[in-house]
C-alpha cells in the first residue's frame, strides 16, 4: 500500500487520509477473513494472513496493525504456538462476517413487496460521548439503516429486530464500561 502522503496545506483533511478510493488494510483483512477463514473451522497463521494481504498490496506493518485492531475489537482470537500465532474468528466475528456474506451474496434476490411502512429510530448521543456515537453510527449503517439527518435512522424494513437492539446494546455496553451498571 502507498505510504502516507506528505502534509497538504491546501487540503489538510485529505492529507491525513489514505488516497481516495484506496481500500484499507482492515477492509481487505475482513474480506480475506470472510472469504477464506469463515468457511473453515481451522485457525490461520499470522504469516499466512500477512502474505495474502501483501499480495493485495498491504504492507506488513499495516497488515499486523489491522490484525491487532480487529482482535482488539473482539472479532478475532489468537492462539500461540511457540513464537507463532494462529487466528480464529470469535463468535462475534463469525456473526459479523456471516451477516455480511448474507447481505453481499443476497443482494438483488427477490424480497417481499414493500408494505409502505418504515422503521424510524431516534438516537441522540451528546458530543461528549463521541466514541459511543461513532460506534452506534457504524453499527446502524452496517445493519442497513440510513440517516437523513443527525440522530434519525430509517429502514424500509420495520421488522428489522437487529436494528432495534443496536442502540440498547451500545448504551448498555457504554454504561458497563463506565461502571454505571
Amino acid at each position: 500500500m502507498a505510504s502516507a502522503e506528505p502534509f497538504d496545506a491546501e487540503h489538510p483533511a485529505l492529507s491525513r487520509r489514505r488516497e481516495l478510493g484506496a481500500t484499507s488494510a482492515r477492509s481487505l483483512l475482513l474480506t480475506v477473513l470472510g472469504e477464506f477463514v469463515l468457511p473453515r473451522p481451522e485457525p490461520v497463521w499470522t504469516q499466512t494472513l500477512i502474505d495474502v494481504l501483501a499480495e493485495l498490496g498491504v504492507e506488513q506493518k499495516s497488515a499486523r496493525q489491522a490484525l491487532a485492531r480487529t482482535a482488539a475489537e473482539g472479532l478475532l482470537v489468537s492462539d500461540r504456538s511457540g513464537r507463532r500465532v494462529r487466528w480464529s474468528l470469535s463468535a462475534s466475528g463469525r456473526r459479523l462476517l456471516t451477516d455480511g456474506a448474507a447481505r453481499i451474496y443476497g443482494f438483488g434476490t427477490r424480497t417481499a413487496a414493500w408494505d409502505g411502512r418504515w422503521l424510524v429510530l431516534l438516537v441522540s448521543v451528546p458530543e461528549s460521548r463521541r466514541q459511543l456515537r461513532h460506534r452506534l453510527r457504524t453499527q446502524l449503517a452496517w445493519a442497513g439503516l440510513g440517516s437523513p439527518s443527525p440522530g434519525v435512522w430509517l429502514s424500509p424494513d420495520p421488522d428489522k429486530q437487529d436494528a432495534r437492539r443496536i442502540p440498547r446494546r451500545a448504551l448498555l455496553a457504554a454504561a458497563a464500561a463506565a461502571g454505571v451498571l
